[in-house]
Formats: structure tokens, sequence, C-alpha cells
């Protein structure tokens, strides 16, 4: 987090010509692809299905500013607002201790992962920060690391750098958290997801 915001300010502050061939600016260029394949994926495979927010065409251009993002930006259309993020609702349930419901949404976001290799498509990274629920159903949030390469998604779990589910150990009780990352470890492999895919086909 701290060296992105720190390469957030570099290319606010400085101009392109000074940070574009940099380490900051190589970072800044893989992440853009990421999000360009990502949202291609998101529009090719999961926006009828519901899995991803609708998107809503704005009545004309407006400027703003996306959060942690230094540079002002265009914008033509925008994401459909989620009923409430995951991280927000665990802090609430565990605050009302309510551990069933916890159970339910650790079991469905095990479900959502599996649909989208069903529709032929893999998030590199989940966190509870990166899913909302529109309408009682899980969305992904974040489509900037949407992979639909079967050999890259390979890559990323035979070599372990999926980094999904992190932040779960921290937001539920031990004992819930240990559970689901038994059943995560079993299914995060690349043969289910693989087979997964042939069923998409």
């Amino acid at each position: 987090m701290a060296l992105q915001i720190v390469i957030a300010c570099v290319v606010g502050i400085l101009p392109t010509r000074v940070w574009a061939f940099t380490r900051a600016g190589r970072i800044v260029a893989r992440n853009k692809a990421d999000a360009q394949i990502g949202e291609a994926v998101a529009r090719q495979r999961l926006e009828e299905s519901g899995l991803v927010p609708r998107r809503v065409a704005l009545p004309e251009r407006i400027k703003g500013r996306l959060e942690g993002w230094p540079r002002t930006a265009v914008f033509e259309e925008v994401y459909e607002e989620a009923d409430f993020i995951l991280s927000d609702h665990f802090r609430r349930l565990i605050g009302e201790d309510k551990s069933e419901d916890m159970r339910t949404w650790l079991r469905d976001i095990l479900r959502y992962q599996v649909e989208l290799w069903r529709r032929g498509a893999f998030t590199a990274s989940v966190s509870l920060r990166n899913l909302g629920v529109t309408r009682g159903h899980i969305v992904l949030l974040d489509n900037s690391l949407l992979k639909d390469d079967l050999a890259v998604i390979e890559q990323l779990l035979v070599k372990r750098t999926f980094s999904g589910f992190a932040d779960i150990r921290k937001s539920a009780p031990e004992a819930l958290a240990r559970a689901f990352f038994e059943k995560s470890d079993r299914l995060m492999r690349f043969e289910n997801v693989r087979r997964c895919w042939k069923r998409s086909r």
C-alpha cells in the first residue's frame, strides 16, 4: 500500500517523461494493462450474469478523481453502487455476534469463485473490500485483476502467487476462518478451475 501511495504521488507530481521509464512507470503500465484486461473480461463474460455491478451511462461527461489516484479523470459511465461492502458487513456481524450469518457469507464467497470459473473468469486477488452485495448477490468491485488465460491462472495457483482471502483471517472468528481456509485450500487448485472452465465451453 505504501508503495502504491508513493507511486501515485510521483505520477501526480512529475511530468510523464520523467517517470515513464522508471520502476514506477513500469508498475503504472502493468497496472493499466491488467485493468484493461480485467475490464474486457468483465464486459464479455460477467456483466449479463450479475457477477459484477451494472454499468450506468452518464448523461454527459464529468470530471472527477478516483480514490488514491492524484490525477483528474473524465467519466462517461459509472458502476452501479453496491448495497454494501462485505468488509463493512462483516464488522457489523461481529459486533452483533451473528456467526451463522458470517458462515453463510463465507460459503457464498467460495460459491462465487466457482461461478466465475464456470463463466471463464478468474480473479487473482480477492478480499472482503473487493466484494460487494447488490440485490442479495455478491459482486466483484475491482475488475482490474480478472484473468481469462488459463496458462496465467495456472502460474498464479501453482506458484501460490494468488493473494486471495487474506483479510478474512482478521475479519472472522478464528474457528470460522480456520474452517473457511480448509475449504478454500481444497478448492483453489488449478485442476478445479480447469474442470469448471471446460463446463463453461
